[in-house]
């Protein structure tokens, strides 16, 4: 439990640099918001690691994360002065939105945002193609690196609202001029031609085909055995270009191919049965009512 008592005697001006810090972990994108320079900001932190006794941010990689006493401070800091600071150091006056979600549940996002009202007074949406699991999702909240997590399980923790959205299909697709065509088309009686063939795969393919096993088990056995793969991206379009280029073979979200335009479809085979379904959930925090007109254009109740 924080003491704020450890406020007595200290220079308040120091609490918009650590809150600035805090919501961008960038000292330079602090500075820019603040309008002063990063050498300001570094001096009033080192001031406020000082006074706590504390690091309060350490560098990873190329960017700096809070430590636990730091996380600790800055919800004790927001619960103490939000109603005295308003709105300048609250989560919700965040100018910017960041969605962490495979490309398919996006297109049918984006269409649902076409239709709703009011969304000129949204705040920017930043999305972040990536197929995520339950355990990359809560690290991406931990670490404040998302708002909006898509996966396609549940994802179970205090704190974080689950919701499923729909179920969505999955096929798997080869370009029309690949010369083993008619084999791959019966999956059915020669499931051979399909393990020899280079495939493609979305980045973190074993969040992507984890999913694929718990719902069929017979296309799950074909990929994990499949020889080898020779391309990987979080972008399907890209994953489908290589498809087509390069006689590969790969899966593809009946949203994405909905939304491909029809020189691309009449490029691209499936392979119809067997289907694949996949789940898809919306993860938020409970705490993020800024969240809800977002939410509410995923759910359809825009």
């Amino acid at each position: 439990m924080i003491n704020l008592r450890n406020l007595r005697n200290f220079d308040l001006n120091g609490l918009p640099l650590f809150f600035s810090v805090f919501k961008h972990s960038s000292i330079t994108k602090a500075a820019m918001e603040l309008e002063t320079s990063p050498s300001n900001v570094t001096q009033g932190i080192n001031k406020l690691r000082k006074h706590f006794n504390d690091p309060l941010f350490v560098r990873v990689g190329m960017g700096i994360e809070p430590t636990i006493f730091c996380t600790q401070l800055h919800a004790a800091l927001l619960s103490s002065f939000s109603e005295m600071c308003g709105s300048m150091f609250s989560e919700d006056a965040k100018e910017e939105i960041v969605i962490y979600s495979p490309d398919g549940p996006m297109f049918d996002f984006i269409d649902k945002y076409s239709k709703a009202e009011g969304t000129e007074t949204l705040p920017k949406i930043t999305h972040i193609s990536q197929v995520v699991d339950s355990n990359t999702a809560l690290e991406l909240f931990s670490f404040r690196k998302a708002d909006i997590v898509i996966t396609h399980e549940k994802t179970v923790s205090p704190g974080i609202i689950s919701t499923k959205l729909y179920t969505m299909r999955v096929f798997i697709a080869f370009g029309n001029q690949h010369p083993q065509r008619e084999a791959l088309s019966d999956v059915h009686n020669n499931d051979k031609a399909m393990l020899e063939q280079p495939w493609v795969t979305v980045n973190n393919s074993f969040a992507y085909y984890q999913s694929i096993r718990k719902n069929n088990e017979a296309i799950s056995k074909i990929i994990r055995k499949r020889k080898k793969v020779v391309f990987e991206s979080s972008s399907q379009f890209l994953n489908l270009l290589f498809i087509e280029k390069n006689n590969a073979i790969g899966v593809l979200s009946e949203l994405v191919y909905k939304n491909m335009n029809k020189a691309w479809r009449e490029s691209i085979s499936l392979i119809p049965s067997p289907e694949i379904e996949l789940d898809v959930y919306i993860n938020y925090k409970t705490s993020a009512k800024k969240l809800m007109p977002i939410i509410d254009i995923f759910k359809g109740k825009a």
